[in-house]
Parts: structure tokens; sequence; C-alpha cells
């Protein structure tokens, strides 16, 4: 009985260890999922390669980009500063030359009050007061002495006048004080003014027209415009000088006609009815020889009047 327990042990520690070894033994099933996840191990790593040399690469251009932004920005810089520069020292040559013209131009005005302070010599002759000559009075009583002295008087006189001629230059050059030049700088400038004025050329005083006087409206109208020309008025003011110098019949005529104060529309209408040009033309087609005589007459009276 002990023996066939025993085999009966042994039976199934035998049919045990079978059992666990038909377990440990894979299958094709098993060695074909292991494959597939070794493979796609294989694959998520060469991705995961590949993203990472991708990234590497992204970067590299990222930081290559910056370089050249930064290169820009250093350069957009340099710029800013060198320009910034440039206008400091233009700034500062600005200045200089300013100060420069400034002080040209303070120099020429004081050089300018200098000689407006000091009189010309001109001035100076016209401050020198007038010569007198001594001339020796003959009475009867002392003829002889006189006769005998004669010349020594002479002598006398002309040194006296000599001095009276040097001693104003002295004292013109030597004791005249600011205050007198200043009066004759004043006088001379008070003085020169009328002086210019009576240089410059004057025109002769418009004569009025009335149409009965012995003007005629050629001639009035020739100085009208020869004043004109050289007193350069605008339009309203030549038709005010215009009816100033007309009067009678032509003044009346005038503001009637004068709607829109045109000096030539103005001039038209009083030539169209006081010309006495106009009513020849009209009547005598050719011009006669008394005509050309008057107007001849006439610019020579003018020219004359000038």
């Amino acid at each position: 009985m002990a023996g066939i327990e025993d085999n009966k042990d042994k039976n199934i520690e035998m049919a045990k260890t079978e059992s666990l070894g038909d377990m440990e033994k894979p299958t094709a099933e098993d060695t074909l999922t292991e494959d597939k996840s070794e493979m796609t191990i294989q694959q998520l790593y060469q991705e995961f390669l590949a993203d990472r040399k991708y990234n590497a690469q992204r970067t590299a251009e990222f930081d290559r980009n910056i370089k050249q932004s930064e290169a820009r920005i250093d350069k957009i810089c340099v710029g800013l500063i060198t320009m910034q520069a440039e206008q400091k020292v233009a700034m500062n040559i600005n200045n200089e030359q300013m100060g420069a013209i400034s002080q040209q131009l303070q120099q020429s005005e004081d050089r300018i009050d200098h000689k407006a302070s000091v009189p010309s010599l001109s001035s100076q002759w016209q401050i020198l007061p007038t010569t007198t000559f001594m001339t020796p009075i003959m009475t009867t009583s002392s003829a002889p002495d006189a006769l005998t002295g004669l010349p020594q008087q002479r002598a006398d006189s002309t040194d006296r006048s000599r001095k009276g001629q040097r001693k104003p230059t002295e004292r013109g050059n030597s004791s005249s004080s600011d205050s007198s030049l200043e009066r004759d700088y004043t006088r001379r400038q008070e003085n020169s003014g009328p002086r210019d004025r009576s240089r410059s050329p004057q025109l002769p005083k418009m004569q009025i027209f009335n149409k009965r006087g012995s003007i005629t409206w050629e001639a009035f109208i020739y100085q009208f415009e020869r004043t004109v020309g050289r007193r350069q008025w605008e339009n309203r003011k030549k038709v005010c000088r215009l009816l100033d110098c007309l009067a009678d019949v032509a003044l009346e005529y005038a503001r009637k006609v004068n709607t829109d104060d045109d000096s030539k529309a103005l001039r038209k209408a009083l030539k169209q009815r006081f010309s006495k040009k106009d009513d020849q033309t009209r009547l005598e087609p050719k011009h006669s020889s008394e005509d050309i005589k008057t107007k001849i007459l006439i610019k020579t009276k003018i020219l004359q009047g000038m």
C-alpha cells in the first residue's frame, strides 16, 4: 500500500511539472506581438530622432534670424548715433557762424556809429568862422606916420590874417567837444533832407481840365499818364487823382461815367467825349498840316513846362 501511494505522489508531481513546462513555452502569437512591439519602439525612436533634428534646425534658423536682426538693430543704432553727432557738429558750426556774423554786424554798426559821430572835413570847414582882415584907418593928423608905417601895418595884417586862418583849424581839431560834433551831425542830417528832395526830379504841376480852358485833352492826358507812370499809383488812386484834376463839365461827365472805378474805362470814355483828335479824324480822314503844327506846339509847350 505504501508503494502505491508513493507512485501516486510521483505521478502527481510529474503532472505538475509537465503543466508548468507547457505554460512556460511561448506561442507564435506571443512572438508576433513581441516583434510588433519592438518595431513600434524603433519607429517611435526614429521619429523622436527626426523630430529632434528638425527642432535643432529650427532653433538654428531662429538663432540666425535673431543674430541678423540684432546686427540690423546695431547698424540702425550706430546710424542714429552718427546722425546725432553730425547734427550736433552742424549746430555748433551754425552757432559759430551766427556768432561770427553777429560780431561782424556789431563791428559794422560800431564803425557806422563812429563815422556818424565824427564829422567830415566839409562840416569842419563849415564850423570854422569867417576870417576878418584888419585894414588900417588913416587920419589926417597921422598921415606921415601912416605913410611911413604902411609896410609894417601890411605885414602885421597879413600875419594876423594867417594866424586867424590857423587858429580856427587848430581849435577845431584839438578843442572840439562831443556835444558840438553831435550838434553838427544832426544839423547836417536836417539840412541833407531838403537838399536831396531838391535834387530829385520833380514833375510839373497838373493842370485842371474843364474843356473850356487853354489845355486840350491830349495835352492833359499826356501829362497825367506821365505822372501816373512816375508815381506808380493803384487803379483806385488813379481814378481819384483823375477826378481831382477835372472840373465843370468834364468832372460832371466823369462822375456819371465812373461806375466801377476803372481808370482805363474812365479815360476811354473821357477821350471819346472830349478829344478833339477823334472829332477831326471822324470829319477828316487825313491829317492836315495845321493839326501837325498844333501837335508840335503842344509838345514843345509841355516840354518847356517840364
